[in-house]
């Protein structure tokens, strides 16, 4: 059966298919506020493959022009996250750090929290990976915001890649799973 398993996974779209329905829409949606979540870390201030990912893309909508602020957010990767940033051009006085949140919904509740004491209004833009802008989306509007997403073809650029669909699908079932478990948690 593991077998059988890796031969469907490997040898179809599977992957793909799963990513793109978990991401919806793909629409380059802008606005005041862009909410960056952050991904994995390696340790020490070095960012792992989702969230490397997601500062470039940070990067590239911040060029784009239409937001004033972004909102870095998430335990030991958003310094890191902003230094990437500082890096490539970002001014300093437009970024934003939460770096407490360990959990989607902490990054959701406590960039309510930052965008309430800052003042800022109106709908967020969330960036984040593919197969994880369904939860995200959903958690933050359970917290109360007007939010629209950008998702970054995450799972969709890896699936293109043969011997990395089969660690892609694992981290499908794992969103999956965290999609069941937010649910059955009310907060989705």
């Amino acid at each position: 059966m593991i077998g059988a398993l890796w031969l469907l996974v490997t040898l179809t779209p599977i992957v793909d298919w799963g990513a793109t329905l978990l991401s919806g829409d793909w629409k380059d949606a802008s606005g005041e506020v862009l909410v960056v979540l952050s991904g994995s870390t390696m340790g020490h201030g070095v960012l792992g493959d989702s969230s490397d990912w997601r500062a470039v893309y940070a990067v590239q909508v911040w060029r784009e022009g239409s937001f004033k602020k972004i909102l870095l957010t998430g335990r030991s990767a958003a310094i890191p996250m902003k230094n990437y940033l500082l890096a490539h051009g970002v001014e300093e006085d437009v970024i934003l750090v939460e770096d407490e949140a360990t959990t989607t919904r902490e990054n959701a509740s406590k960039s309510r929290e930052i965008l309430k004491e800052q003042q800022l209004r109106g709908p967020v833009v969330v960036l984040t990976s593919d197969y994880h802008v369904f939860r995200a989306q959903r958690v933050f509007r359970q917290e109360g915001m007007e939010v629209q997403t950008r998702a970054l073809p995450d799972l969709r650029k890896r699936s293109n890649l043969v011997w990395q669909r089969f660690a892609g699908f694992q981290e499908l079932m794992v969103e999956v799973a965290k999609i069941g478990y937010y649910k059955v948690r009310g907060w989705i």
